[in-house]
C-alpha cells in the first residue's frame, strides 16, 4: 500500500502521470528478474547501484519502487520546484524512507562538469517533456549526472511537443533506444 501526497500548487509536478506508474511497474519487473536469478541478463540491474530520478514530481513513485526493492545503493528522487519537493519528501518518509529528496534544477545541472562519485549509474525520468527547450534541458542534465556506462531510462508518451528532438539529441551523443512494450 502506497499514501501519496498530491495536490494544488507546483504545477506538473504537483499530480502522478501515467508515465511514472508505468516506470515504477517496470522497475519492480526488473528488480523481481534480478532477484529471481541473479545471473540472468535482465535489461536493467538495480543491485548496488545510484539511481538518480528527474522531474520526479511530488510522487517520485519510479523512486518509490527503485527505494522499495532494497538493492539501490543510493537512490535520489529530485524536482526543480521546492514547493514540489516538500511534498515528495512527505510521500518518501511514508512509502521509502530510505530514498533521498533534493531540488535540482536542469539547466545548472547540464552545464556543471560533475565528478564521478557525484553522478549516478542509472537516471530515471518519466513524463518530464513538454517544449522542446526543456527536451534538451533533461538531455543536457541527464547526460552530465550520468556516469560512463551508465543507464538512462525513461517513460515518454508517443506524442508530445520536444520528444523527437530530446531523442535525436541523445542519438547525437551516442545513446539508442530500445523500447518496451507495456504489458497493459
Amino acid at each position: 500500500t502506497l499514501t501519496l501526497q498530491t495536490g494544488a500548487g507546483g504545477g506538473t509536478g504537483a499530480r502522478l502521470w501515467s508515465g511514472g506508474a508505468l516506470l515504477a511497474e517496470w522497475l519492480i519487473r526488473m528488480a523481481d528478474l534480478e532477484a529471481d536469478d541473479p545471473a540472468a541478463k535482465a535489461p536493467l540491474r538495480l543491485r548496488d547501484m545510484e539511481v538518480l530520478e528527474l522531474g520526479a514530481g511530488a510522487a517520485a513513485l519510479p523512486s518509490v519502487a527503485v527505494g522499495r526493492c532494497g538493492r539501490a545503493q543510493r537512490v535520489l528522487a529530485t524536482d526543480a520546484l521546492e514547493a514540489v519537493v516538500a511534498r515528495m519528501r512527505h510521500n518518501l518518509v511514508e512509502n521509502a524512507p530510505g530514498v533521498d529528496a533534493g531540488v535540482l534544477d536542469w539547466l545548472p545541472a547540464g552545464r556543471k562538469r560533475w565528478k564521478k562519485e557525484e553522478q549516478f549509474d542509472v537516471v530515471l525520468f518519466a513524463d518530464g517533456i513538454y517544449t522542446e527547450r526543456g527536451a534538451l534541458l533533461l538531455a543536457d542534465a541527464a547526460t552530465a549526472l550520468l556516469r560512463p556506462n551508465g543507464v538512462l531510462v525513461g517513460a515518454l508518451p508517443d506524442l508530445r511537443a520536444g520528444i523527437s528532438a530530446f531523442e535525436a539529441d541523445l542519438r547525437a551523443r551516442g545513446f539508442r533506444a530500445t523500447p518496451v512494450k507495456s504489458d497493459k
